[in-house]
């Protein structure tokens, strides 16, 4: 994998800062999140997406990521090209080095998730899209497993 793009998120519920400069995530949905009934709304949503760029490809000069719901895009950023150019001439000093990795923290205070979905991260790197994993919500009722539903 050391020659591809590649985009790994965790979905939790909170990510902390501790005084020792560890942060600590909250709640990490594993397996998707099931919610009791739609519409509703989650207090708190955090993506946490972490994106690894090999350096056998040039250093990119724009790195935007887009959290969507079902194709809709929710929030977006742009990593800052002086960030990324540093943390690629960095990344060619360490003879060890495969390529340059780089976390976002997107947070959403008051997910509304309207019914099933599915919450994606994907980056563009320099107009290429990289997908990252999804995490799928699904509405089960209490007391209602999915295999009594099929």
């Amino acid at each position: 994998m050391a020659n591809t793009t590649y985009l790994h998120c965790i979905y939790a519920e909170d990510v902390r800062p501790e005084t020792s400069g560890q942060v600590s995530v909250i709640g990490v949905f594993q397996g998707g999140l099931r919610v009791l009934s739609a519409p509703t709304q989650l207090a708190k949503l955090t993506v946490i997406a972490d994106l690894f760029v090999p350096l056998s490809r040039q250093s990119p000069q724009r790195i935007k990521l887009e959290v969507l719901r079902d194709g809709e895009v929710l929030q977006s950023i742009e990593a800052p090209t002086e960030f990324v150019r540093s943390a690629f001439e960095k990344a060619v000093e360490e003879a060890d080095a495969e390529g340059v990795s780089m976390q976002f923290v997107l947070g959403f205070a008051g997910f509304p998730v309207p019914g099933a979905c599915k919450v994606r991260a994907h980056a563009y790197v320099d107009g290429e899209l990289v997908t990252g994993n999804a995490l799928k919500v699904t509405v089960e009722p209490t007391g209602l497993r999915a295999a009594d539903s099929a």
